[in-house]
């Protein structure tokens, strides 16, 4: 995990209670740092704390699973590439809720910088909108591990936040309507690894993954769907049970 910042916190007993994660035992908490408490901030700007920490429970979150390096290289790949699509290794990426942190640059091309936390994704991000930023001919493909618990999350196309692209799953980074797919790109998509899932993407648990995301027709010939050198994609995003 890249660090951007060490703080070191007296304790302070009237603190408003946050949402710390502890990495020893994952599990997300309404809790007020003591003077014990190491916290570190993350590239996507999540708080992580490391030591004792004071408060009750009010939730949990399956273990982290880890987020994969990923060596993005730009130009043709998948059977996007065919299509004449090219891999972006930069991009913007914005949520609707401004607690969110997403980012997506050279140095983080993974699931857990768009969704601001690893997989299935930060829990404040579901409900919300996403907007990605593709250029015509580009895509993203953001690398997520499925890890050991069983999770889901869904994306529908959303034009109040943008333009309708196409999502969709595959192992090799731009396979959409082939290849590798786990599902054909769509302007939806049920990601899931639970057993028996009745999601369109099934994924399997501890497996290496690329979110794609494009403004490619799902229709073929898959043309590009944006007139413009870029265009924003919108999505609302769900956590999914099935």
């Amino acid at each position: 995990m890249k660090l951007l910042a060490l703080l070191l916190l007296p304790a302070v007993a009237s603190a408003a209670p946050a949402i710390y994660m502890n990495t020893g035992t994952p599990t997300a908490c309404v809790l007020t740092p003591t003077s014990s408490t190491l916290l570190t901030i993350d590239a996507t700007g999540n708080a992580i704390a490391i030591g004792t920490l004071s408060g009750a429970c009010v939730g949990t979150t399956p273990p982290i699973p880890p987020t994969p390096p990923d060596t993005c290289v730009a130009g043709p790949s998948g059977d996007l590439g065919t299509f004449g699509y090219a891999r972006q290794c930069l991009g913007v990426v914005r949520s609707l809720n401004a607690n969110m942190k997403p980012v997506w640059n050279a140095n983080n091309n993974t699931y857990a910088g768009i969704m601001s936390g690893p997989w299935p994704g930060n829990p404040g991000q579901f409900g919300w909108g996403l907007q990605i930023t593709v250029n015509q001919a580009g895509f993203g493909s953001f690398k997520f591990n499925t890890g050991a618990t069983p999770a889901g999350v869904s994306f529908a196309a959303n034009t109040s936040y943008g333009n309708a692209g196409t999502v969709n799953v595959s192992t090799v980074p731009g396979d959409t309507f082939g290849g590798t797919a786990l599902c054909t790109g769509r302007q939806q998509a049920q990601i899931s690894s639970k057993p028996g899932t009745m999601g369109t993407c099934k994924l399997q648990p501890n497996t290496d993954y690329y979110l794609n995301i494009s403004m490619a027709d799902p229709f073929a010939p898959h043309g590009s769907m944006c007139p413009n050198a870029s265009c924003v994609t919108g999505w609302t995003v769900y956590s999914y049970g099935n």
